[in-house]
């Protein structure tokens, strides 16, 4: 019985200075602390590192995303240096250590080529543009997604060449993003057009602005063989297919602050005619 005793209250002896020592363990944790003090920093590099300067170890980093494309960023913690490679010009930070501290950060970069730009291309409707994106990294270019895309269609080289094609009148939204991950929206534009696929075509326009009509008809080349006098002017003419182009395109445009119904007539190859009738009115603020 003494013997029972004995182990009993060597059981309890342990339990206790177990109990003592892991109350002493959490008391000792230090606070989670890096080498700035402020909850915003700022920089001019596509980098940036800091030093955790106390904690209970075993750290994490992960970006915190303050939009969809946020992912790309990365943090990685080595020792107790923490790397944050920055993809966009505001960047949100957590660090946490083994016992659940948790301490954020928010980074802030001035880096021209981190900067958000918006791109806007704009054409006639049928025409194409070509160019060079020279933003970000200046290399690796890929388009995430796209909105609306049935207006426009865009195709970029990794080294940032890019050609841009009129599909039909309307606006296209284009995610794109660089090597490093860094993303900006590119808008391509079509301005109003139709496409004249027989010998008759009406359509509605403002006088002073400019239009253009896809030559689905015809034989061969096609003139401009008559015309009213309020069109008559150096926004009248054919440009035939070519290597920007891969439709042939009439451009029209009734002379500023005329009205009324004006007509193109149009001749192809085999002496085959075609009238286009455009219904012009001055643009008001209520249009």
């Amino acid at each position: 019985m003494k013997t029972k005793l004995q182990f009993i209250a060597i059981a309890l002896l342990l339990a206790v200075s177990t109990l003592v020592s892991c109350n002493k363990s959490d008391d000792s944790i230090q606070e989670l602390k890096f080498s700035v003090n402020e909850p915003e920093v700022h920089t001019d590099g596509t980098e940036y590192s800091f030093g955790i300067t106390s904690g209970g170890g075993v750290y994490k980093a992960e970006i915190c995303p303050l939009n969809s494309y946020d992912k790309y960023a990365t943090a990685t913690v080595s020792g107790k240096t923490v790397t944050v490679k920055l993809v966009s010009e505001r960047t949100k930070l957590q660090v946490t250590d083994q016992y659940g501290q948790q301490k954020d950060l928010i980074i802030r970069t001035t880096n021209s080529s981190l900067q958000a730009i918006s791109f806007d291309i704009a054409m006639g409707y049928g025409f194409q543009n070509r160019g060079k994106f020279e933003w970000g990294s200046g290399e690796g270019y890929s388009i995430l997604k796209s909105i609306n895309p049935e207006n426009a269609e865009l195709m970029i080289k990794e080294n940032g060449e890019y050609v841009a094609n009129s599909l039909c009148p309307g606006s296209t939204v284009f995610v794109v993003k660089d090597s490093r991950g860094t993303v900006n929206f590119v808008r391509v534009t079509s301005f109003m057009g139709w496409n004249l696929e027989n010998d008759n075509l009406s359509v509605d326009v403002e006088s002073g602005f400019q239009y253009t009509f896809i030559l689905k008809w015809g034989e061969g080349k096609v003139r401009v063989s008559d015309c009213s006098a309020e069109l008559k002017n150096p926004w009248l003419l054919i440009q035939d297919e070519n290597e920007f182009q891969r439709n042939k395109v009439l451009q029209v445009c009734a002379n500023e602050g005329s009205t009324g119904k004006f007509f193109v007539e149009l001749t192809d190859a085999a002496n085959k005619k075609a009238i286009i009738t455009l219904n012009a009115q001055i643009k008001t603020k209520n249009n």
